[in-house]
């Protein structure tokens, strides 16, 4: 009980933050941190036909658990509403961690192992996506700079 109500606590700041200021901090700072007026026009279209689902999933992805929250509060979803799609992720997840731990318990020696490795893939896949990303607004830029 006390790690969902910290969850919930902690998206409800995210939340508050993005509603009270976090679309004009974006628009003005968001290229410092390489997000563009079309991917948060995107993210905020997506996020308007699919908000509960995004924030169900969301409450999974470690680092984008953390954004949900602002998203949420900039497209204005109804606070009631996001409450309850992130009280349900965080019960699947914390619930499928608990239950994984019960049930695998006597093979966590294993588990770690092949975690580390798997997490070594995916550090390594996330360094790259971000390498892409940075180059590709890199780009993007230079090409709106000769047009």
């Amino acid at each position: 009980p006390v790690v969902m109500v910290a969850q919930l606590a902690g998206v409800s700041a995210a939340y508050l933050i993005g509603r009270r200021g976090g679309l004009p901090l974006i628009q003005v700072y968001g290229k410092y941190i390489f997000i563009s007026h079309k991917d948060l026009h995107v993210a905020q279209k997506a996020f308007e036909k699919h908000g509960g689902p995004i924030v169900v999933v969301g409450s999974f992805i470690p680092g984008i658990q953390g954004l949900v929250g602002y998203v949420a509060g900039i497209t204005e979803m109804n606070y009631g509403r996001f409450l309850m799609f992130v009280f349900a992720g965080k019960l699947v997840w914390i619930g499928g961690l608990l239950t994984l731990g019960y049930v695998l318990g006597s093979h966590l020696g294993y588990i770690d192992r092949s975690i580390r490795q798997i997490g070594v893939v995916i550090l390594a896949a996330a360094i790259i996506l971000g390498f892409w990303y940075v180059r590709r607004h890199q780009r993007h830029k230079g090409a709106k700079l000769e047009d």
